[in-house]
């Protein structure tokens, strides 16, 4: 006797029927645990359900099956392909009734539309109501649905109602569409996107198509188009709305490197037509709901607001720089000399001058600027001169006609009246020049750290801090004061000023002023 079996488990496939329950009918049993039937007995038939091979998969239509197949027409001139540029439709939905059609793609309806291949494949197709924004790779195009657009020879159009779904393509003039899906956005009527192939972004409104990175940004634009068509990396020109402040954001990103300096994001105000700044976050993709624009990045998502626990200048838990470029070019035939620099606002920023081509000045720090009459202001910072130009905080003490014993303590004669301050607390370097050679005397930490004059034309050196230098007959002895006081000032026709503010809190900067006088190695002929 065998305990404990199971029933048998048998797999099908590939067979000509189907498995399906139904309810047998069968003839009554002669008694309780019996397995003999009596046929004689009508009123106790019994019905079982049992699973029974079908031919048909419906008892309610036509559907027998057979194992040869559905039934094909051959014809060698038929092959596959694949319509990149074709919109196919389903069957309409409707609202009284219970059967849902939206999945029912009918060929034998002519339920489908070619579009021109030349304006390559269609990208992405956005909803209006009563027509379909079309961008193909090359062209942007407007459908209208149930209508027809119908063109005149004086340049008008009227609309018709049309027995076809999808009417004639109506094409924007401009050889704009876009590569990149991803850079898509819809918002009050109008379609924002990037076309990487003209190094253009581009809006499509009520007023037609209008390249609005034309708007001072065209070169930006088309350096970063060329580097993602030039490139065999992977590339991303990502828009998205922030609905709160009005702006399309679009992101370039290289997907394969996030560190990239390609990498960045700039804002467009939809209402202003201007391009308002760049934003530290780089995102993965975006997304706008109600009033809010919300960002993805690392699989997580962010919602971007003003509102508390939210802080400043902080995106994906990174605290960022505010950082401003300003560019002072009030008449560029000028030769100007920057003397101080003020911030209107609730807060000083740091700020740092230069020249292009030239060294940057030293950093003013916020601990810097001092608040006068409700402006935050600081001098410009000066710094040694460049190598074509003269040393204007070196001073000529004069030339070294004879010295003491070189020791911890030695006097220099000196072939002229001294007349330059030189004393070393006040100055940074004090050495001796001879034959391209500099000779160093005192540079703040070593040498010797009291320099005094002991005549009309000797100087007593003393106080001795580290090995003993000494110098020939006939140098010439200089003194370097602060470069921060008398060092060259910033000239030039115009000025880079990069302004910085670190921090969490709402800042707010109404202006930025330059204070400048006229160079004394300006163009005559120019007037101030």
């Amino acid at each position: 006797m065998t305990t404990g079996y199971r029933d048998a488990i048998v797999e099908t496939y590939k067979g000509d029927c189907y498995y399906r329950p139904r309810q047998v009918k069968l003839n009554p049993l002669s008694g309780a645990g019996s397995v003999s039937t009596v046929p004689s007995n009508v009123s106790g038939i019994r019905y079982v359900d049992y699973f029974v091979e079908d031919l048909s998969i419906s008892d309610f239509y036509d559907s027998d099956v057979i194992g040869i197949g559905r039934p094909n027409v051959a014809s060698p001139n038929v092959k596959q392909i694949e319509r990149k540029s074709s919109i196919t439709y389903s069957e309409p939905y409707s609202l009284d009734s219970s059967v849902l059609k939206l999945s029912s793609f009918n060929g034998g309806q002519g339920n489908f539309v070619d579009l021109p291949n030349a304006y390559g494949a269609i990208k992405q197709m956005l909803n209006n109501g009563d027509s379909i924004t079309v961008l193909q790779e090359v062209k942007s195009s407007l459908i209208p649905v149930n209508r027809n657009l119908v063109e005149y020879l004086d340049g008008t159009s009227n609309v018709t109602v049309s027995t076809n779904y999808l009417g004639s393509q109506s094409v924007y003039a401009g050889d704009f569409g876009t590569q990149n899906s991803e850079s898509v956005k819809a918002y009050n009527g109008r379609v924002y996107f990037s076309d990487v192939r003209s190094g253009k972004i581009v809006r499509i409104g009520p007023d037609g198509l209008e390249p609005i990175s034309e708007a001072k940004i065209d070169a930006y634009t088309q350096d970063k188009c060329f580097i993602i068509a030039s490139s065999s990396g992977t590339y991303k020109t990502i828009g998205g709305i922030d609905p709160m402040h009005g702006e399309y954001d679009i992101t370039y990103l290289n997907v394969n490197s996030s560190g990239d300096t390609f990498n960045d994001t700039i804002a467009y105000d939809m209402e202003d037509k201007v391009w308002n700044t760049r934003y530290s976050f780089k995102p993965e993709a975006y997304e706008h709901l109600d009033n809010f624009l919300y960002t993805f990045k690392g699989g997580a998502m962010y919602r971007h607001t003003e509102s508390a626990p939210a802080l400043r200048n902080t995106f994906y838990g990174i605290e960022s720089t505010s950082r401003i470029k300003l560019i002072s070019a009030f008449n560029n035939s000028m030769v100007k000399t920057a003397e101080a620099f003020s911030i209107e606002g609730n807060s000083p920023w740091s700020f740092k001058f230069s020249l292009s081509g030239q060294t940057a000045r030293e950093t003013m720090t916020v601990d810097n600027l001092s608040l006068r009459e409700g402006m935050y202001y600081a001098s410009v910072p000066r710094l040694n001169a460049a190598s074509n130009q003269a040393v204007s905080n070196r001073a000529v003490i004069g030339y070294v006609t004879a010295t003491g014993t070189w020791a911890s303590g030695v006097t220099l004669t000196i072939g002229n009246p001294i007349t330059t301050p030189f004393q070393a607390s006040g100055n940074t370097f004090i050495g001796a020049l001879t034959s391209g050679t500099t000779t160093t005397i005192y540079n703040g930490t070593n040498g010797y750290a009291l320099i005094q004059a002991s005549g009309t034309n000797t100087i007593l050196l003393s106080n001795l801090s580290g090995s003993i230098a000494t110098i020939p007959t006939g140098t010439i002895l200089v003194a370097d004061s602060p470069a921060f006081i008398d060092g060259d000032p910033v000239r030039g026709p115009f000025f880079i000023i990069d302004v910085t503010k670190s921090g969490t809190t709402p800042i707010e900067a109404y202006a930025f002023n330059v204070y400048f006088t006229r160079s004394k190695l300006h163009n005559e002929l120019v007037t101030e």
